[in-house]
């Protein structure tokens, strides 16, 4: 973990700052950027294949003559003519396009699910060594006590928070 979220999670207002970011966490996963990123570039792999398909299936070219016989080859391939040809040619910027985009967004989920699980175990660890302190209140003056109840209620918040999420 970093020097950051150390400091964050030693002082009360750091703590709350901790528990704003949560927030902010879940937006980000909410946010679709990185997987439309995915789509787009097994759509833009899927077109290369349709292209490279188009251009060698039937007469070579992108002539008229390349084109009409690249779809009806195409569209031979599953009982149909130029029109099948089309959705044979489609298929791949569409599946490429769903697989890009379910790639990115497991990738995004595990990344975000790791971070949390690392700022649990760290929130804990904190709340035992809070709670190590509480127990021996005998060397505490009275503002360290309230500091310390203060800073342990936040983080069990935060810990209920990041295990809700963690075992989502």
């Amino acid at each position: 973990m970093s020097d950051e979220f150390d400091k964050k999670i030693d002082t009360e207002a750091g703590l709350k700052e901790l528990f704003k970011d949560l927030d902010m966490l879940d937006a980000e996963v909410a946010s679709d950027f990185e997987n439309i990123a995915g789509a787009a570039g097994g759509a833009v792999a899927g077109g290369a294949i349709a292209f490279g398909a188009l251009y060698g299936l039937g007469v070579t070219g992108l002539s008229a003559a390349g084109i009409t016989s690249g779809l009806a080859a195409a569209g031979a391939l599953i009982g149909g003519g130029m029109v099948a040809g089309v959705g044979v040619l489609a298929a791949p910027v569409a599946i490429l396009g769903v697989a890009g985009y379910a790639f990115m967004n497991n990738k995004r989920q595990h990344r975000i699910r790791q971070l949390q699980r690392d700022c649990l175990a760290k929130a804990i660890e904190k709340q035992n060594a809070i709670v190590q302190k509480l127990q021996n209140q005998n060397n505490l003056n009275e503002n360290q006590l309230i500091e310390l109840k203060s800073r342990q209620t936040i983080l069990l918040q935060v810990i209920k928070k990041l295990e809700k999420k963690v075992n989502a």
